[in-house]
């Protein structure tokens, strides 16, 4: 009796057009795990390769996590204003109704937001610094940097339409 060994996958050659659907499918908010996971693309040491010796994927593969990054800013923006739910309607004894803070809601909020904040910070880096590509022009060997903040929301007024 044979044992049969896991067949690896197929080794994909670089190609401008594969580089483009990678960063395609980082803009649509997929990871680069999710991306590998796909059969069809190539494994993501042979992404990591490709951008250490491909100047130009390097660049596109840099403009679209910053990309996904403001998306992900936006999403945490929206769930910071968004009020349409903290306020939810009850019926006291006499039939009468009123409306009460929705701790759960905020709750929920709170925690999509510290996701959102946590995936941010790891694709920015633990510093909160985003590398800019190598340029090849005048190279030291320490690439530029451009500081990337993230403000954490603790608190902040209520706008009135939200009363």
């Amino acid at each position: 009796m044979t044992t049969k060994k896991p067949t690896r996958r197929p080794r994909h050659a670089y190609s401008p057009e594969l580089t483009d659907l990678i960063c395609e499918r980082l803009l649509d908010g997929t990871s680069l795990r999710q991306i590998c996971q796909d059969k069809n693309m190539p494994a993501r040491s042979a992404i990591i390769v490709w951008l250490a010796k491909h100047k130009e994927f390097a660049r596109k593969y840099m403009i679209a996590r910053q990309i996904q990054i403001d998306c992900l800013l936006g999403d945490m923006l929206d769930i910071a204003d968004d009020c349409s739910k903290d306020w939810i309607e009850r019926e006291g004894p006499d039939g009468k109704k009123f409306r009460v803070f929705d701790h759960e809601n905020f709750r929920r909020s709170k925690r999509q937001m510290g996701a959102l904040q946590w995936r941010i910070s790891k694709l920015t880096g633990a510093d909160g610094y985003w590398p800019e590509p190598a340029t090849g022009q005048g190279e030291t060997g320490h690439p530029r940097r451009h500081f990337f903040g993230i403000a954490t929301i603790a608190a902040w007024e209520v706008p009135s339409d939200c009363r």
